[in-house]
């Protein structure tokens, strides 16, 4: 055809073309289609020119004809049109040069393609052969052009394979088999596994296809025939691919000349309807560039042919096939699963590499969980082969590699983290291969036994279900369960103890011999492995229970072996095993001795199983004692006690096991046989008798009380054994260690009183040796005898004469010094002193009444008036006769022996024996005084010696003799308590008594000398003060001044306070040392005791001072007047000394006694109050809640947990076992009872001085923020709390209490005065703020754990209770401190919550005032949260005369505790620096507690808005709901409403500072329509839409963004019209069009549609699909304007991306049925255009990117127009002139925004080996691109990384996209109506 002919042809098909497309649109029915496909086709023959202009609308209407829904004979004719179309193109050629048609064909391939390869599949079988031939006709002769497109149009064809008509599966595999011979056997190969990989619909045909194009596998012989062939087949090539070139080099100028015809032609037909820009885009391309390209391209095709149809194993793609046939493997469909298990095992078995054998044995293994028969053979089939005659697979010498590969993959199911879909599933298709191959359980389950364990180990705890399943796959392999046992033993680690206490268990039935054998082989294992262990590992891992565990259990089986278990190839011997771990115990033994005492606990476990474990031993002959044993013996002698002992057990282990088994006695026999004498070498050799080395040992650790009831047991059963060893051992001990034996035996006695028959003459022995020691002259031997004897037996007769006299001669040489002490000049004889007290004493006992009697009436003999002299020259001190009586002189013997010291230098010896001699003069001095019967002898005798004793006393303080100090006290005990003038005396000698006790207690030194004693180191002595003093109380108060008595009581309270602290801050520092603290009872232990004596001395004091009383059934009454609810509070007590007045009348307490001194008392009440709270000590239960109340806040109030917990708190009350506690409310309850207001004065005082030295502490120290449960002031606040609940104090007066406080008094005036000033800004004070924010918190923390009383919560109790309440509340309400009004809302609703005022709601009066309170606090909190006028730090005022107010210096900050939603945000952010915890928190949380203790007012205000707003969130809306009745919903609304007015401005403004605030304020309107949606979208829709619709809507954040997605959701579904039509409506108006072209009205239309999309967005899945239609409609009206804006545009493919998230699969394939042609064509017209707008493009990626996310099948025929499809290929930066190059004519439109040179490498496939399944990422996730290169980045990134894909497993995450989505829409925003 000639030049002029063809641009003829080209203009009327052109001109009529375009008519008859335009006819389309307006054809409203198919059947109007036929006859206009009938005409174009008549057209395209009359006019057969293949350059048409509308191609791309062409294209469109030709793909939409080939819907499915229509009819065949639509679609035939539309195949005629493709026909035709084709035969236009190949009509024209240049002469000689084929390569022409083939331009032309490729330059609109990719349009036409678009119909006709979705076509196929859904194609009728009637038209399919039609199809067919045009891809024969028209595809096939395009040859190796074919490449790039093969994947696309090999998926198309591949399902006509499954095609019920034969001979058009026929006709399928002969088109394949033409596009392998014309592309080329390697990338058709390729193209198939690409399929079977890429669709589920293609792997059923690409299999079929693959079976039997891909060779069999054969022979040795024939692979060696098939490589020789091969080589001649690749000489002839390559000599056939060297003519080729040639022949081509010769033709390449003819070819450039006729390809210039060529375009000549085709500039002069289009020249007419063409406008400038695209004559200028053709005329630019030279001649040079040309020839150029033409022959890079020529030469990358050839590297091409080099092995493009080689018919090696590598066509297969080794990596891609393996990622193709798990894809199979892993389909739902079973027949797909057989076919590729079949092409595997014929196809793949033995040429498989290594690498890839192992991950498709990973997979097959898997399809065995189903127990599908079928399937299970052909997987035993490939891995093993065929079975033998018994149906068994065998290992053979062909595939034993296989069996590595099993193991490999069943270790790798066990190492994978198991989750709810998967934790049983590594067990059961263990079990399940395990039944199949019974024959291979030996060969495998010894490679995987240790992480079978450890998976069941890690897992079962979550999983439960994991134990059942393991305990039955053990059972199925009984015989094999030694390999299992020894391979988790041979090295230790945790599961061996999982393995026997949970898995192999007594309960699961296993026959006895084979769980002992099982036990047997661990514990060897065991033992050899604990064998090589260090010191060091042993202390890290502490291995030795779990070996005693296994022994113990042991020790309950019959010794049986089963030799019928299967046993590992190398078992270790026990016998060997035992002994090497003796080694063991030697070598740790040595470390013991070196004094490493971290072994210890570790040595004990040792010790015992090595001792246990002989008995399992078969050789039972012992030829001499081990080596061990000699090791046991070092330990015995060790001084530490804890380390002897364990050696002492071991040693009686042996000696008393002799009947447990025969190695025992074996043992025994030996031990005994060293301990003789023996000859040897003529020598005699002393024997080791290491049986009373044990004992002698066992005795002298009765010195270690806590070690005592392992003695007595150790003594019990070693004095069966050897009764007589024993007693000569406790014999030897007393003559040679006599205090030692008595006290031991003391010990002995006491602790054996249960084993008296076992122990009876050993007893006795003891018992006539401590007799023999009464009148011992050690005092503590005596007093250990004493003590003893008088808890076993009666005393003994003494005589008195001889004993005087030794009394009188033994010492008559001392001197008084000037501060009257009294010291000995010479050493006197102590012992018998000592022995002739004793002697007296026992006889004073004995016979007290004649002996006294004897005393006090005989005059001393004139022998003893003779020698007395020596020693005094007084007369009658005390009987007042003329003569001396024995009585006096009796008490002046004793006096001066208390009195006499001994000075250290004369001799140690002696000064120890003389304080021996001082304390027993003291204790006769006691007998004397006790047994005087007549109270004047008493009083004189107490006159007399109670200043010498009172010096004495100030002296052993003084020296520290701490024996003398506890004696002195005693003995005033006596006398003032004790003696007959204060228990036996006439009235008439009252006055005298009183006169004598003033004299002795008033004086300089008594009070202060016990005070000064009290503050001794040693907690006896100073329990003893403690103690004393109390009783002394009511005497004091007796005959002490009221100053005297007001100061000495001021002192000792003083003291008690600073001991209370000292024990506190002392065991606190312990506690802490040693890593045991326990934050919670800090006062523990010992300490109990201590403190029990405090708190009865405390108590003591109030009780006899306040007159207060302990009695249960104190009451509290009420006045009311007659005329109002509340009046005058007045308490009346029904006891006590109080003389109740007005207390509105007078502030001062008058009390009926000891004014003065109660005074101070009660001015004292915070310190006693912190005394008792902090000697209190927690209860287990309010321990468990101990996290709900820190310093730092509380959490929120729960009902549920908070009621349960009340319940069980009074009864854990009863069954505590603390000492303490009664005390504490023994005393609190009646002081509060009686003292309200000042006792809950005081409390707040001390838990605001808490409150605050924390704040101190932590705005000190920020860090604090990450631990707050390590402070102190945490356990004072809870136990202060815990108190309060315990003390069942009425609510009434806890409430009066509260109101009369002076705390709540002083905000009063506070704000009386701050109210006068009538300032109208809002002035705060830090002080003022903390006062109140820590009296609410203390109200909160009370009622959150206030018991609820049913009589309580009773409508006639309710109301005065809110009244109360409200009382309190309206003081506070005056605060303008945010804290305070957040606290206010808390609180209240809390008493919402626990005593819900709705029963009282229709009291008018508390209603109005109840929810006016409500209101206000709503409002307040909501305009701070906007930002009210605020002036933060008020200076304060100063009021003449008045000292409470004070000029503040402490600037404005944070004030803490927090408010519970506060404090629940605090905690999650502590939670989020724990990295571990992995714990995420917003922004906003982190923003309101960082730099907590900044002063800046702006920062300070920012926060506080911040907390008013997430206040109002959790708190608004409940508490409204709380307290309007139900029938009020509307003024909740109302309220709601009112709130959220004041917030709206803030809402909308979208500055950058202000986001915080959106988004916050976002979050509370989410969170109200959460809970009440359906009531508040009435009155809350029309505010959010007008924010919704307001030109800066989406700029905000993600966070916020979240919120507005639920929101406008729920707009839409509660709403009553139709908010989509409505926004698509308002898009049309004013034009003729949905989206007209106007100019003016664009960037109107860019955010209506912009709201659509978010409306599509924030729906669920398909809650707009009947809407689109109508959508579709719309947007393909834009898309067909090629003038249309780029921004609404780019809308619509943001649109359509959304649309794909938001539908389901079967929703979205009916999409795109109806929307591919359009949305293709548009991609296309986007791509094609190289100047189009970089932004459109970047959207139009995204898109192409977005469908790839998604997998859809239909997009992977089409993938190939847009970008490189391929695997394995390589896009990279080439030198070069600025156009991409590939090997093929045909380009991908990415190419066209590729602006440097790339060449793109088809010649060499590479691959990666990838096992897993990977994540697909998201590539492009940016908005929009600044410059061509970041386009050609993202283009290149895009393209390498779906080439990548081609050959691997993906799996997506959709949580991905939506993350995607939302940034789109805040970044879309910032410049979409921007775009040209």
């Amino acid at each position: 055809m000639d030049k002029s002919k063809l641009v003829q042809h080209t203009s009327s098909l052109n001109t009529n073309l375009q008519y008859y497309l335009n006819k389309f649109e307006k054809n409203q029915e198919w059947a109007d289609i036929a006859p206009l496909l009938m005409k174009i086709e008549g057209l395209l023959k009359q006019h057969p020119s293949p350059y048409i202009i509308e191609k791309i609308q062409l294209s469109k209407r030709l793909a939409q004809c080939l819907n499915p829904h229509l009819s065949a004979p639509i679609h035939m004719s539309v195949l005629k049109i493709y026909d035709q179309l084709f035969k236009n193109m190949a009509s024209f050629s240049v002469e000689g040069d084929p390569s022409g048609v083939v331009k032309l064909y490729l330059e609109d391939l990719a349009l036409y393609s678009i119909g006709l390869l979705p076509f196929f599949s859904n194609a009728s079988s009637k038209v399919r052969p039609q199809f067919l031939e045009l891809i024969i006709q028209h595809y096939v002769p395009l040859g190796r052009e074919l490449i790039p497109m093969l994947p696309g149009l090999v998926a198309s064809i591949l399902p006509g394979l499954d095609d019920q008509q034969e001979a058009n599966q026929k006709k399928c595999m002969t088109v394949l088999d033409e596009l392998s011979h014309s592309a080329g056997r390697k990338f058709l190969i390729g193209s198939v596994w690409m399929s079977m990989l890429r669709s589920p619909k293609c792997r059923s045909s690409s299999l079929k296809y693959l079976s039997q194009k891909i060779p069999k596998m054969q022979q040795e012989q024939e692979d060696e025939q098939s490589d020789y062939m091969s080589d001649e087949y690749d000489e002839e090539e390559q000599q056939k691919s060297q003519s080729v070139a040639l022949e081509q080099q010769q033709q390449q100028q003819k070819v450039t000349q006729n390809n210039q015809d060529i375009d000549d032609i085709k500039d002069d037909s289009i020249e007419q309807v063409m406008d400038n820009n695209a004559q200028n885009e053709i005329r630019k391309r030279t001649i040079v560039v040309e020839q150029s390209m033409e022959l890079k391209r020529k030469q990358a095709l050839m590297m091409i042919e080099d092995g493009i149809n080689e018919e090696t194993h590598e066509n297969n793609f080794p990596p891609l096939y393996v990622s193709a046939l798990i894809s199979c493997l892993e389909d739902e469909n079973q027949l797909i699963k057989r076919q590729a298990l079949d092409m595997m095992y014929t196809h793949l078995k033995s040429n498989i590499i290594q690498e890839n054998k192992e991950i498709l044995v990973e997979a097959s293994l898997k399809l065995l969980i189903r127990k599908d028969l079928s399937v299970t053979r052909r997987v035993n089939q490939w891995l093993f082969g065929k079975p033998d005659m018994d149906n068994k697979y065998q290992i053979t010498e062909q595939n034993k590699d296989i069996l590595q590969y099993v193991v490999n993959s069943f270790n790798k199911f066990l190492q994978q983290e198991a989750n709810d879909q998967n934790a049983v599933f590594p067990i059961k298709l263990l079990q399940n291969f395990f039944m199949e191959h019974d024959h291979m359980v030996e060969l495998l389950i010894g490679e995987v036994s240790f992480n079978l364990i450890k998976y069941v180990e890690i897992n079962h705890k979550k999983y439960p279900e994991i134990i059942k399943s393991c305990k039955r796959l053990l059972e199925s392999i009984t015989s094999f369960l030694l390999i299992v046992v020894h391979e988790v033993s041979e090295k230790f680690n945790k599961y061996i103890n999982f393995l026997f206490t949970t898995l192999i268990t007594k309960e699961d039935n296993f026959e006895k011999s084979v769980e002992f054998t099982l036990l047997r082989i661990a514990a060897a294992n065991l033992m050899t492995c604990l064998s090589n262990f260090s010191p060091e590992e042993l202390r890290k891992q502490s291995p030795g229970s779990t070996l005693n565990k296994l022994l113990v259990r042991m020790e309950q089986l019959p010794q049986q072996i089963d030799n019928q278990l299967v046993r590992p190839p190398q078992m270790a011997d026990y016998d060997e095993s035992i002994e090497e771990f003796g080694k063991l115990y030697q070598k740790l033994a040595d470390v013991i001795l070196e004094g490493d005492e971290q072994l210890r606990v570790e040595f004990e476990s040792i010790s015992k199983s090595l001792i246990k474990g002989q008995r399992f031993k078969q050789n039972k002959e012992v030829p001499q004692l081990p080596q061990w044993f000699t090791s046991i013996t070092k330990i015995i002698k060790e001084e530490n006690p804890s380390i002897s002992l364990l050696a002492i057990q071991s040693m009686i282990e042996i000696l008393i096991s002799e009947k447990v088994d025969i190695i025992y006695e074996n043992l025994k026999k030996l031990i005994i046989e060293e301990s003789r004498t023996k000859m040897q070498k003529n020598q005699i050799i002393e024997g080791q008798d290491y049986t009373k080395l044990t004992l002698e040992k066992l005795w002298n650790l009765l010195d270690y009380p806590f070690f005592h009831e392992r003695i007595i047991e150790m003594i019990v059963n070693l004095s069966k054994v050897f009764p007589t060893f024993f007693t000569e051992v406790v014999i030897h001990q007393f003559k040679n260690m006599q205090e030692a034996a008595i006290r031991r035996f003391a010990l002995f006695w006491k602790l054996s009183a249960t084993h008296y028959k076992e122990l009876q003459d050993l007893n006795k022995v003891g018992l006539f040796l401590m007799l023999d020691f009464l009148d011992h002259e050690n005092p503590i031997i005596r007093h250990n005898a004493k003590n003893w004897l008088l808890e076993s037996t009666g005393m003994l007769e003494r005589i008195l004469d001889p004993l005087f006299e030794v009394l009188i001669q033994s010492s008559s040489s001392w001197y008084l010094t000037d501060n009257q002490q009294i010291f000995f000049a010479k050493v006197y004889e102590t012992k018998r002193i000592n022995e002739t007290i004793k002697k007296l004493k026992s006889i004073l006992i004995s016979f007290s009444a004649r002996f006294m009697e004897y005393v006090q009436e005989t005059e001393i003999s004139t022998y003893i008036k003779d020698i007395r002299m020596h020693f005094t020259n007084e007369s009658s001190v005390i009987m007042q006769k003329d003569t001396m009586m024995y009585l006096d002189l009796l008490v002046i013997i004793c006096l001066k022996y208390v009195q006499g010291q001994a000075i250290e230098s004369m001799s140690l010896k002696f000064y120890k024996e003389n304080a021996a001699v001082n304390a027993s003069a003291c204790e006769y001095i006691e007998l004397l005084i006790v047994n005087v019967e007549n109270p004047i002898v008493s009083l004189k005798f107490a006159e007399y010696i109670m200043q010498p004793l009172q010096i004495v006393l100030y002296h052993a303080i003084e020296n520290e003799d701490l024996v003398m100090q506890v004696q002195i006290l005693n003995l005033f005990k006596v006398i003032f308590f004790n003696s007959s003038f204060r228990t036996k005396f006439q009235p008439e000698q009252r006055e005298l008594i009183e006169d004598t006790m003033s004299r002795s207690v008033s004086n300089s030194i008594f009070i202060p000398t016990l005070l000064r004693g009290m503050h001794t180191h040693v907690l006896y002595v100073r329990a003893q003060y403690i103690h004393f003093i109390s009783t002394c109380i009511p005497l004091l108060a007796e005959h002490l001044r009221q100053q005297t008595l007001t100061d000495c009581v001021q002192q000792i309270l003083t003291a008690y306070f600073k001991m209370i602290q000292d024990i506190a801050n002392r065991q606190y520092e312990q506690q802490k040392s040693d890593q045991k603290m326990n934050q919670f009872d800090f006062l523990q232990g010992s300490s109990q005791h201590e403190i029990q004596s405090i708190l009865i001395g405390v108590k003591t004091i109030l009780k006899h001072i306040l007159g207060l009383q302990e009695r249960d059934d104190m009451i509290y009454e009420k006045l009311k007047d007659d005329n109002t609810v509340f009046n005058t509070v007045k308490s009346v007590i029904t006891f006590g000394l109080l003389n109740v007045q007005d207390q509105n009348k007078t502030t001062k307490l008058v009390f009926q006694k000891f004014q003065n001194t109660c005074e101070v008392i009660m001015s004292t009440l915070p310190s006693i109050l912190e005394l008792y709270i902090n000697c209190w000590s927690l209860g287990q239960d309010f321990i468990k809640y101990s996290d709900t109340l820190t310093a730092m806040g509380i959490e929120s109030y729960s009902f549920e947990k908070f009621n349960s917990f009340n319940k069980i708190l009074q009864e854990q009350h009863t069954k505590d076992t603390n000492i303490v506690k009664p005390q504490i409310l023994q005393m609190m309850k009646p002081l509060f009872m009686s003292y309200s207001k000042y006792f809950m004065t005081a409390l707040l005082s001390v838990w605001s001085n808490q409150i605050n030295l924390l704040q101190r502490l932590f705005f000190e120290n920020e860090q604090i923020l990450i631990d707050p449960f390590s402070l102190h002031q945490n356990t004072f606040l809870l136990k202060t709390i815990e108190i309060m609940i315990m003390m069942q104090c009425p609510i009434e007066l806890f409430l009066d209490s509260l109101l009369e406080s002076q705390q709540l008094q002083e905000l009063q005036k506070y704000y009386d005065i701050y109210r006068r000033k009538k300032l109208t800004t809002t002035m705060l004070n830090f002080q003022i703020a903390q006062q109140e924010t820590n009296i609410l918190y203390f109200l909160y923390c009370y009622f959150t754990f206030a018991q609820i009383d049913s009589h309580q919560l009773k409508k006639e109790n309710l109301l005065p209770f809110w009244m109360q309440i409200m009382k309190i509340l309206q003081i506070l309400a005056l605060s303008k401190s945010p804290s305070t009004n957040m606290w206010l809302l808390e609180l209240q609703l809390l008493l919402t919550r626990k005593y819900s005022p709705k029963e009282i709601i229709g009291d008018q009066r508390f209603r109005n005032q109840h929810h006016e309170f409500i209101n206000d606090k709503l409002k307040y909190v909501a305009q701070f949260g906007g930002k009210l006028n605020i002036f933060w730090n008020d200076p304060g005022v100063k009021p003449e005369g008045d000292d409470l107010f004070q000029q503040y210096s402490i600037k404005f900050k944070v004030v803490i505790p927090l408010t519970p939603t506060l404090y629940d945000i605090y905690l999650n952010v502590i939670k989020s620096l724990n990295k571990e915890l992995q714990y995420e928190v917003t922004d906003i949380d982190k923003l309101i507690f960082s730099q907590f203790n900044s002063v800046a007012e702006d920062y300070i205000q920012t926060k506080y808005r911040l907390m008013c707003i997430k206040t109002l969130k959790n708190v608004a809306l409940e508490l409204l709901q709380n307290s309007y009745a139900v029938e009020k919903t509307e003024r909740v609304v109302l309220r709601c409403k009112e709130m959220m007015d004041i917030l709206y401005p803030l809402l909308e403004n979208r500055s950058q500072f202000n986001q915080i605030y959106v988004q916050i304020i976002s979050e509370m309107l989410y969170f109200q329509l959460d809970k009440a949606r359906q009531v508040l979208l009435k009155v809350y829709k029309e505010s959010i839409l007008n924010i919704f619709n307001k030109e800066d809507f989406f700029i905000q954040s993600k966070h916020t963004l979240k919120y507005w997605t639920k929101i406008i959701n729920w707009v839409v579904q509660y709403g009553r019209s139709d908010l989509f039509t409505q926004y698509l409506e308002q898009v049309a108006q004013q034009s003729s069009f949905f989206f007209s072209r106007e100019s003016e009205e664009n960037k109107r239309r860019i955010k209506t549609f912009e709201r659509i999309c978010f409306l599509i967005f924030s729906g669920e899945r398909d809650r707009y699909t009947k809407k689109l239609d109508l959508l579709i409609e719309k947007i393909s009206e834009v898309i067909k304007s090629d003038s249309a804006n780029p921004g609404l545009v780019m809308l619509i493919l943001f649109c359509v991306r959304i649309l794909i998230l938001r539908l389901s699969p079967i929703q979205l394939n009916e999409l795109f049925r109806n929307m591919w042609p359009t949305l293709l064509t548009l991609l296309i017209s986007i791509f094609k255009n190289k100047q189009s707008n970089q932004n459109l493009v970047l959207a139009a990626l995204k898109l192409v990117e977005m469908i790839s996310f998604m997998q859809q099948d239909e997009f992977f025929l089409h993938q190939w127009i847009f970008i490189y499809d391929y695997f394995g290929i390589k896009i990279q930066e080439n030198q070069g002139i600025g156009v991409p190059i590939t090997p093929f004519l045909y380009q991908p439109y990415c190419s066209n925004f590729l602006f440097q040179q790339y060449s793109v490498d088809y010649s060499k496939v590479e691959q990666t080996n990838v096992t897993d399944p990977q994540k697909r990422e998201i590539i492009i996730k940016q908005i929009k691109v600044d410059g061509q290169q970041q386009l050609e980045d993202i283009s290149l990134q895009l393209c390498n990384y779906l080439v990548q894909l081609n050959s691997i497993r993906i799996y997506t995450v959709n949580e991905d996209i939506e993350d995607l989505i939302e940034n789109d829409f805040i970044q879309l925003d910032q410049f979409i109506y921007e775009q040209q």
